[in-house]
């Protein structure tokens, strides 16, 4: 967690500390829900998953501007990003989870397989964010993917 939050979460407890969290990811845009969420985010973090670090908010803010540029017109565009959180009805979400070993994700559709990816038990994939989001893109538009990086090295260095 950042340093900021980490002045005040020695003295909350934990439904505190999770209303705080969730105000301080929501300040970088990036939504906090559940596993299955009931609310169609571009993507958002798992609830139960450890805490994402100011920098990995900034990332999967990043994510979220990429997913929504790549996928939607310009009014669309516009309408989603300027939302206080990204939400577009009927879009799948990436549901991300943090352990303290890996980064993993889920589509909110999903009802079949690995509740997760990387699975908890596969000791082969141990992914940090910017590798999970790579492998989200491995397969779908890499090339476009690896060029929003560069072009957004803010969100993508230290």
């Amino acid at each position: 967690m950042s340093s900021d939050m980490d002045l005040v979460t020695h003295s909350l407890n934990r439904e505190e500390l999770n209303e705080t969290y969730i105000a301080h990811a929501a300040s970088f845009g990036v939504p906090v829900g559940d596993r299955y969420p009931q609310t169609w985010w571009i993507a958002c973090l798992d609830r139960r998953s450890l805490p994402a670090d100011d920098s990995e908010l900034r990332l999967i803010r990043a994510h979220i501007e990429y997913i929504t540029r790549s996928l939607y017109n310009d009014t669309w565009q516009k309408k989603i990003l300027d939302a206080p959180l990204p939400i577009c009805s009927g879009h799948n979400t990436i549901v991300f989870y943090k352990d303290e070993a890996s980064w993993r994700y889920r589509r909110a559709t999903w009802d079949m397989g690995p509740p997760l990816i990387p699975a908890f038990l596969d000791k082969e994939r141990l992914w940090s964010l910017p590798e999970l989001l790579d492998h989200i893109h491995g397969e779908w538009r890499a090339e476009e993917w690896q060029q929003w990086q560069k072009d957004h090295p803010e969100a993508f260095t230290g």
